[in-house]
């Protein structure tokens, strides 16, 4: 007998909260993709690093610092783009309905 998705979801939930329950420090459980996230500085060290056109740490540091700045900037620029979209959507939508009179 197959067995429905929401029952699959649930059972995935409750193994995950029970393997939380467990974890002494959370920590080091989430260290790993902590590091792997570009919102830590790591990261970009790391990438500068592996990428050897900056040499000598602070130059690394700098590189690193400034190739984090324009992630977050253009993540920024999306997000405010999506939200413009978003908004004229919304306001194309209340017009068309106020035009046909709803």
């Amino acid at each position: 007998m197959a067995t429905s998705p929401e029952r699959i979801s649930a059972q995935r939930s409750i193994a995950a909260h029970r393997s939380w329950a467990q974890t002494a420090v959370r920590s080091e459980r989430t260290a790993a993709a902590t590091a792997a996230s570009p919102v830590y500085l790591d990261y970009w060290i790391k990438k500068i690093e592996a990428e050897g056109k900056v040499r000598g740490k602070a130059h690394i540091r700098a590189a690193a610092e400034s190739a984090r700045t324009a992630w977050r900037k253009q993540n920024a620029l999306k997000s405010a783009e999506s939200r413009r979209r978003k908004s004229a959507e919304k306001q194309a939508r209340i017009a068309k309905l106020r035009s046909s009179g709803r």
